[in-house]
């Protein structure tokens, strides 16, 4: 018999302490994976409706030449109206209690009617307008653009 560290090792015991590696570092990762919050979802998805939005209003400026007039409920009033089934794009469009329609943070969307453009505007997570992490969309760029 020779010292421990010259023996032989036989190959099932190698691919046991393999799989029990990987098992204890799958654990490790379920349960120790770092916590960044939902902020990355939460704006993926705000970003989604605002785009859903816009093309709602791009679709009814086609319709009707015009885009709707006023505030956010009463354009939310007024897309709601347009037929006889309501728009694919209010089962994703949240809306709070005076039908404004709301981003994923609770905040009404800011709607900006200018001639035939539009800007919709989250204050973002930190509900705040007018800073860094607000989401805005200008259709006269069709994009998202910075604060």
């Amino acid at each position: 018999m020779g010292h421990w560290l010259t023996r032989p090792i036989p190959v099932y015991k190698v691919y046991l302490a393999w799989l029990a590696l990987l098992l204890v570092l799958f654990i490790a990762a379920i349960f120790f994976q770092p916590r960044f919050g939902k902020k990355p979802a939460l704006s993926a998805a705000t970003r989604s409706e605002i785009r859903s939005l816009g093309w709602r209003l791009e679709e009814y400026l086609e319709a009707n030449g015009r885009l709707p007039a006023g505030a956010n409920a009463a354009i939310m009033a007024t897309l709601s109206a347009e037929g006889t089934n309501p728009p694919a794009f209010l089962s994703v469009c949240q809306t709070n209690a005076q039908g404004e329609a709301i981003d994923r943070w609770q905040s009404p969307f800011q709607i900006q009617i200018a001639g035939t453009n539009f800007v919709i505007r989250s204050a973002g997570p930190d509900k705040i307008t007018g800073d860094a992490d607000d989401l805005i969309f200008n259709s006269a760029a069709n994009d998202f653009v910075t604060p």
